[in-house]
């Protein structure tokens, strides 16, 4: 009898044997799942996160560490033609303020203003009205030898039809009818300067009734740093510095 038994042990056994090998392995599995989002302290990962602007970065990197600052000088024109010849040509200058943070992963977000320095001056009538300013978001990246810097326009005053900035957008958009954004490159000249002549010397509009008319930018562009992000000057009194800085 005790060899007749012998049989269904062994098998039973073995069973459970392969079962309790299973369990071991999977409970293992599960503990180094756990143990891996932790780092040697002890403390749960990160999780990745948003800046204010959309970059989603790395764990541990949006908070924003220097704050910079710059202008943008421009000088534009704008050539109209009508039936090939040309009929007006005018021209406008324009001040652009940056501020802006840049991450521990070198990350750039802010803001900008472009306002009218001075009323353009046209050869012939003023054909249509003047924009005389422009926000933007900007956001781009800092690396080891400057900036990429691209714009992203939030208002326009005035606004079309009636508003027209000469060459000024080149500055950022490029394109038929200028619709396609592009960024800047600013070289670093210093450890907390940066600077760049950045001249666009001709540029078809490109679509509609103006697809003839030429359009030029020049453009001086100076940034330099203001301060950590634990030391905002209380002069700076921005709010959306602030909220990069947190």
């Amino acid at each position: 009898m005790n060899d007749r038994l012998a049989g269904p042990r062994a098998r039973l056994f073995f069973g459970l044997s392969r079962l309790a090998f299973f369990l071991l392995l999977t409970l293992a599995i599960l503990a180094c799942s756990v143990i891996g989002n932790f780092p040697s302290n002890g403390r749960p990962m990160p999780t990745p996160t948003k800046v204010i602007f959309g970059t989603e970065l790395t764990p541990g990197t949006s908070k924003g560490v220097a704050i910079w600052q710059g202008t943008i000088t421009s000088d534009t024109s704008r050539a109209y033609f009508s039936d090939g010849a040309q009929v007006n040509f005018c021209t406008t200058q324009w001040t652009t303020d940056l501020t802006f943070v840049v991450n521990s992963a070198g990350n750039v977000s802010g803001h900008a203003e472009a306002t009218l320095a001075a009323l353009r001056q046209c050869t012939n009538n003023n054909i249509v009205g003047n924009v005389s300013s422009y926000t933007f978001d900007i956001s781009g990246q800092k690396t080891t030898s400057g900036f990429n810097i691209g714009f992203k326009i939030t208002s326009v005053s005035p606004g079309p039809p009636d508003g027209e900035s000469g060459g000024y957008v080149l500055l950022m958009q490029e394109g038929p009818c200028l619709a396609t954004p592009h960024d800047i490159q600013v070289p670093l000249t210093g450890d907390r300067t940066a600077e760049a002549t950045l001249n666009y010397p001709g540029a078809k509009f490109g679509c509609g009734g103006s697809k003839d008319d030429i359009l030029k930018s020049n453009n001086l562009v100076k940034l330099n740093y203001l301060a950590e992000c634990s030391n905002i000057p209380a002069s700076l009194n921005d709010p959306v510095i602030d909220r990069l800085c947190q």
